[in-house]
C-alpha cells in the first residue's frame, strides 16, 4: 500500500496545475527562462495562497488557535532564521499569472475526508 506524504493530495494539484499553466498562451509568451520563471512563480504564489484560505475556511470549527501559536513558536525555536524570511515585490507585469494561479486554487476540490469535518476539535500530536 503506497501512503501519501502529509500534503501529497494539494502538492500533486499545485503540479497539474502548474503543467497547465506551462501549456498556456500566457505562459507559452514569455521570451526569456527569467520571465517564465517569474510567471510560474507568480501563478504557483497565487494559487498557494488560495488553497490556504480555502483550508482555513474548511477547517475553521477544528482549528485550534493555541495549538498554531504553539506551533509557531516551535517552529522559530527550531528554525530562528524563518523569521527574517520575506518575499520581493513582485513585478505587476504577471498579475495574470497570479490571477490564473487563484482561479486554479478555486479548481482543486477540498474535503474534510473520511468521517467528515463534524467532531470533536483535535490538535496536532494525538492530544484531543
Amino acid at each position: 500500500m503506497h501512503l501519501d506524504p502529509p500534503g501529497g493530495s494539494c502538492e500533486r494539484a499545485i503540479d497539474r496545475e502548474i503543467a497547465t499553466f506551462k501549456a498556456g498562451k500566457f505562459y507559452r509568451r514569455r521570451r526569456s527562462l527569467a520571465t517564465k520563471r517569474a510567471a510560474v512563480s507568480d501563478f504557483t504564489i497565487a494559487m498557494t495562497l488560495r488553497l490556504q484560505l480555502r483550508l482555513v475556511e474548511l477547517f475553521r470549527d477544528t482549528i485550534d488557535p493555541m495549538v498554531g501559536l504553539e506551533a509557531r513558536q516551535a517552529l522559530a525555536a527550531r528554525h530562528p532564521s524563518m523569521e527574517t524570511i520575506s518575499r520581493p515585490d513582485r513585478d505587476e507585469r504577471f498579475w495574470e499569472a497570479g490571477l490564473a494561479g487563484s482561479r486554479a486554487g478555486n479548481n482543486v476540490p477540498l474535503a474534510h475526508g473520511v468521517g467528515g469535518g463534524g467532531g470533536d476539535r483535535l490538535m496536532i500530536g494525538g492530544r484531543s
